[in-house]
């Protein structure tokens, strides 16, 4: 746990702008992570973005709800998110992903340095490094993007080469021009913007598609491409091994059919671009690849394509891979919990049962067993108003944890599911969750039968919804994830071991019958108490101070 607390600050300043009093960047994150000279006058066309997951009757969150403050506590004298630079296992990175399970938390500020082990975290530099690679070209899919921030990330040495964003900004909005004006700056990025057919969506998928000259990795993550989401949240990624490139468009692909899943995926952008990438990646040998990929594409999905997206997806594969083996007369399988851990939570519908405990809890209790097919125990985890003024950000640690008071209000049965945010085994108690993840344990918290790590929060849009008699399911957004299923990271394994010791939380593939993992949050976990209440970007904080001494605004 971090020695830093809130009554024995370190503070430093925020970083000057580079660009100074000249400065044209129109991305109000830019305006939260750097101070300007007095008298700047910020663009008119700098706006708030928002990462809700909007629903059709919710209204829009800013990213933040005030400025930044000025001062930002913090225990370390270093920058920290470079620590996985000179981590022990910073050569080998590579090679240990064809070992690993590939899963790791993002690097933070302001927590000790051992939470920053580079045995089981990284940066946004790290991925990029020459040491992963040979980089000939990248695609970034996301929500949102600094794109100035995000070419000093890539090494000098592959700051020209062809970067392709895709990003769901419409031409017209304030987003997508401000998009625009920043990319034109680099002559080697081409934006594609995704197609949102269904009104409230959004393109949320966070993935990276790193092409070298020999082969490939696909990285998906939780991270908005702007500096505030690698500095101080609980952001999670998967790093893929390396796919090797072949001269054949039927290279193999593994048994979970991961290359499969992300061609089928790619093409339902219905972009040529994507057409063209998803077609070159036939080429790669992906057999290797351990994770099934669970994603969601906007649409009325029926037929054959109803269960290759959303919810309906994470059903089919847990249906076919999923084992109760472990489950016994004084465990049964029923009573194996679920666990769901966002950063969002939309409109669930009027009682538990409309959505949250009806069909998706169907699919998160996969397989069903016992005559009645008893449904799983259901324990959510989503920060509440003490978990966000207390964090290292303050109260601007809330801008990444979009609820509405008015949507909170209306459903209120949720609060019985509420857990607090707890981590004070990975170093990140204080910092706010942009993960998200949901997994199936064992009552006495020591296995996990199954894990996705997803962009996917707690919303109808990101896992869709059944219609017409559940003939068809919609999908308002685009998302993906990873599934880990023990299975596929040792022949005949029926659960993970959870581990706690966060120098090893890695897969024993070699060493033992069950593989290991390590959940970002701590077990048991924590039910809100008669005071908690789940925080809301626009509810009342009225006598409320942060760990700043600052009140809301």
């Amino acid at each position: 746990m971090s020695s830093r607390t809130s009554d024995t600050p370190d503070i430093i300043e925020l970083p000057h702008c580079p660009y100074g009093s000249s400065c044209y960047r129109l991305n109000s994150q830019h305006f939260m992570d750097y101070v300007h000279p007095e008298g700047h006058k910020r663009p008119a066309a700098a706006v708030d973005s928002d990462p809700v997951e909007a629903s059709s009757n919710s209204k829009a969150s800013p990213r933040s709800p005030g400025r930044q403050a000025k001062k930002l506590k913090r225990s370390l004298g270093d920058d920290s998110s470079s620590s996985f630079l000179s981590g022990k296992n910073d050569s080998n990175l590579s090679a240990n992903l064809c070992e690993s399970i590939g899963l790791y938390l993002t690097t933070a500020r302001g927590i000790d340095a051992h939470f920053n082990d580079a045995a089981w975290t990284c940066d946004f530099k790290k991925i990029l490094a020459p040491e992963m690679g040979n980089l000939q070209t990248s695609v970034q899919f996301n929500y949102m993007f600094d794109i100035p921030w995000i070419m000093e990330q890539y090494p000098e040495e592959f700051r020209t080469k062809p970067l392709m964003i895709v990003h769901g900004d419409r031409s017209a909005s304030a987003g997508g021009q401000a998009l625009r004006q920043e990319a034109l700056l680099f002559p080697n990025i081409t934006l594609a913007q995704a197609p949102l057919p269904i009104a409230y969506g959004t393109h949320h998928t966070k993935m990276m598609l790193l092409s070298y000259d020999v082969g490939m990795r696909v990285v998906i993550h939780t991270s908005n491409l702007i500096p505030g989401d690698w500095h101080m949240k609980t952001q999670g990624m998967w790093i893929s091994p390396l796919f090797l490139k072949t001269d054949s468009p039927t290279a193999p692909d593994s048994e979970t059919h991961f290359k499969a899943d992300l061609i089928e995926y790619l093409r339902t952008y219905n972009m040529s671009t994507l057409t063209k990438l998803s077609d070159s990646i036939r080429h790669y040998d992906m057999s290797c690849a351990r994770v099934c990929l669970v994603a969601s594409s906007p649409g009325r999905h029926t037929g054959p394509t109803k269960t290759q997206f959303g919810h309906l997806k994470l059903r089919s594969l847990l249906a076919k891979h999923c084992s109760t083996t472990d489950s016994t007369d004084q465990e049964p399988w029923h009573e194996w919990p679920v666990i769901g851990q966002f950063s969002s939570i939309g409109s669930l519908g009027p009682t538990a049962d409309s959505w949250l405990t009806g069909e998706l809890l169907e699919t998160l209790s996969t397989p069903l067993t016992g005559p009645l097919g008893r449904r799983a125990p259901l324990n959510l985890i989503f920060p509440t108003v003490d978990n966000v003024r207390l964090s290292l950000e303050g109260w601007a640690g809330g801008g990444s944890l979009p609820y509405s008071e008015a949507t909170a209000l209306k459903q209120q049965y949720l609060n019985k599911f509420l857990h607090v945010w707890k981590s004070e085994e990975k170093g990140r108690n204080n910092c706010m969750p942009h993960v998200k993840t949901y997994a199936r344990v064992s009552p006495d918290l020591t296995r996990c039968s199954w894990f996705l790590m997803t962009s996917a929060n707690m919303s109808k849009a990101a896992w869709g919804a059944m219609e017409k008699a559940s003939s068809q399911v919609m999908i308002r957004s685009y998302e993906i994830g990873v599934l880990l299923l023990p299975k596929f990271h040792h022949p005949g394994a029926a659960t993970f071991s959870i581990s706690h010791d966060c120098n090893s939380p890695v897969a024993q593939n070699n060493c033992s019958a069950r593989p290991s993992l390590f959940l970002p949050y701590d077990l048991p976990l924590k039910e809100y108490s008669q005071t908690d209440r789940p925080w809301t970007w626009d509810g009342s904080m009225a006598g409320l101070k942060d760990r700043f001494g600052k009140c809301r605004r």
